[in-house]
């Protein structure tokens, strides 16, 4: 793939599943009417820009600033109804002035926290042709490229993004790319920058920081991740996603009561669904199978917290639970199938593949498994199971050569799924 030869620009430099078109529309609120109470940056933003527009109300650049402040505020508390703030104050830009290039990019924006990834690259398409100039719309399109597995174009306009504005946004996404190819100390290193360019709201600081935890702790350093989650957490107390690492360090160190209260805190609102199954999975190791199955029933509730906010992109997530946790194979198998149609990244084909192998299908899953792993991620589940599509198929020396990857890279890689279960293939 051209991505190799194209990361080493990002080298050069030193340097939110993907769900179908599900932005349901919606009846437009007025975004300058709602109530907000805090003391938070982002909070105070809201308020001034609802003081301005009280006085100024057609202003489009007022109308853009609130979208991106309530955008910010949704990241910083969870609540789903300050995505519809931000998505309805940037079409009320949009609808003051057609040729407005940063309301067409906030559109897209918004696109992708609802999960409408070809919406969001028409979006930013048309910021671009408007502003050629604005790296935020060429970062925008690349997220969206990445989300949908097309990571030759998702290169192409990081690259572009970090040539215009190399700072926080541009590595972070230079950062992933990396990861997704195999390159995980350039990974690192590249976040690392990222960390250090900083950006406005402790929450983008924070969010780099758990990413740059994450990547630690995927490759087995497990006391340098936990010094990336403490450090999220003293920039932004209680990150739910600093809260979710720290639980997966705890667990590794068998500290389950520590574990469980950090993922509590982790599930607080409405959490992503692979947090809410960690929690349930915590309990069933702690020995409190009733509380790990209250945990468990909530799954469906929360993805149907995101669709009723017309958030879609949970079917991998979901698909997950179901395989490791229910009886509905079948139906995560035709979810899949379904799913991979049009989002073809390496995590939609390695729930596939596992899907199949669930099934009774190693052929079919060794199909899928073999597109997961070319972009060469190093992903210790994404090995677990390919080892053990391998043993299925009777590849037994090829069985034992991912158990070793995926042991030596991270036996910690999952609160369900153990190294040791790799026994029979080695």
């Amino acid at each position: 793939m051209k991505l190799q030869k194209t990361l080493l620009a990002f080298a050069a430099l030193t340097l939110i599943g993907c769900g179908h078109n599900t932005m349901k529309s919606v009846a437009w609120s007025d975004p300058t009417k709602v109530k907000v109470t805090g003391q938070s940056r982002a909070e105070l933003l809201v308020q001034k820009c609802q003081q301005y527009l009280a006085k100024h109300p057609n202003t489009v650049k007022a109308y853009n600033e609130l979208g991106l402040a309530f955008a910010q505020l949704g990241r910083e508390n969870g609540d789903l109804a300050n995505y519809d703030h931000a998505r309805d104050s940037f079409k009320k830009a949009h609808e003051l002035d057609g040729k407005d290039a940063a309301a067409m990019r906030n559109l897209a924006y918004v696109s992708t926290i609802f999960h409408d990834f070809q919406g969001a690259i028409s979006w930013g398409e048309m910021a671009i042709k408007t502003h050629p100039q604005d790296p935020s719309a060429y970062g925008i399109v690349s997220d969206s490229h990445f989300e949908l597995g097309d990571y030759d174009k998702a290169t192409d306009y990081a690259q572009k993004m970090v040539d215009l504005k190399p700072d926080l946004s541009s590595y972070s996404r230079a950062a992933k790319l990396k990861w997704v190819f195999g390159d995980q100390k350039g990974a690192m290193l590249v976040m690392q920058k990222a960390l250090n360019a900083g950006a406005p709201f402790a929450e983008n600081t924070a969010w780099c920081s758990t990413m740059l935890g994450d990547m630690y702790f995927k490759t087995g350093a497990l006391a340098v991740a936990e010094k990336q989650y403490k450090d999220s957490l003293n920039r932004l107390k209680d990150y739910r996603h600093a809260c979710a690492g720290m639980a997966r360090v705890c667990f590794a160190k068998n500290n389950l009561e520590e574990a469980s209260q950090w993922m509590s805190k982790a599930c607080i609102g409405v959490p992503p669904i692979p947090y809410v199954q960690e929690l349930g999975e915590i309990y069933l190791k702690m020995g409190k199978p009733d509380l790990a199955k209250a945990q468990f029933d909530k799954v469906e509730a929360t993805s149907k917290a995101y669709r009723d906010h017309g958030i879609g992109g949970d079917e991998v997530a979901l698909a997950n639970y179901w395989l490791d946790h229910t009886t509905k194979k079948r139906e995560a198998l035709d979810m899949m199938e379904a799913e991979a149609k049009e989002h073809t990244n390496y995590e939609t084909w390695s729930t596939l593949a596992w899907a199949y192998y669930c099934n009774n299908k190693p052929g079919e899953a060794a199909k899928a498994m073999e597109k997961a792993m070319r972009t060469g991620v190093q992903d210790s589940l994404v090995f677990y199971r390919a080892s053990k599509i391998a043993s299925a198929n009777g590849q037994a020396a090829e069985a034992r050569r991912l158990a070793l990857l995926c042991q030596n890279m991270n036996p910690n890689f999952s609160m369900w799924h153990k190294v040791e279960d790799l026994v029979a293939a080695r």
